[in-house]
């Protein structure tokens, strides 16, 4: 049955562009909120198994007890997380709180519902398994930029940053909202 998913990591995104990506939100100039939408399982294997070829993982994973999972799981996302740094311009690295990850069993069914698609149908086209992460980074003072960098497991993501702009618009009134020129 292992042949079957062979083709694993090429199918999930046989058909479609699907990205993993970032949104940064600068709030009250001193707070980032990080939401990430990543295809968790390959990422997982990649940080835990770099060696293991992925049909193989992805098999170990789906068929693992929910007790072994959530441990598993659990050592991947610290790894995660310990790969994920943000720094402040001035190249100060800020603190990484909040981590908010999918449940483990929840993780664990959707993978099992992706496997046994895969082993049932095995050359057609199975969508990627995303999961939302969120976490927060606070400076302290305000911030004019920032770097970042992911975990390599994610491969290639796709970053969107921006800092909203809000007022509190009158009932029955109308509010004028400018867009920043990026240009400038």
């Amino acid at each position: 049955m292992l042949w079957l998913l062979l083709g694993w990591p090429a199918a999930l995104g046989a058909h479609e562009l699907q990205a993993n990506r970032a949104t940064l939100v600068l709030r009250d100039r001193q707070h980032v909120q990080l939401s990430l939408y990543v295809d968790l399982i390959p990422a997982l294997a990649q940080a835990l198994a770099p060696e293991q070829p992925a049909s193989e993982f992805l098999l170990a994973a789906a068929a693992m007890p929910p007790e072994a999972f959530a441990d598993w799981y659990h050592d991947g996302v610290l790894r995660l997380q310990k790969d994920t740094v943000v720094k402040d311009a001035d190249g100060q690295r800020l603190t990484v709180t909040h981590w908010q990850w999918p449940a483990a069993e929840d993780l664990r069914q959707s993978l099992q519902t992706w496997t046994m698609e895969a082993l049932v149908a095995p050359t057609a086209h199975h969508h990627a398994i995303i999961s939302e992460v969120r976490a927060e980074a606070s400076a302290g003072r305000v911030m004019s930029g920032l770097s970042l960098r992911l975990p390599t497991a994610f491969g290639d993501v796709l970053v969107v940053w921006y800092q909203p702009q809000q007022q509190v618009l009158q009932a029955g009134t109308e509010g004028q909202l400018r867009f920043t020129d990026p240009a400038r």
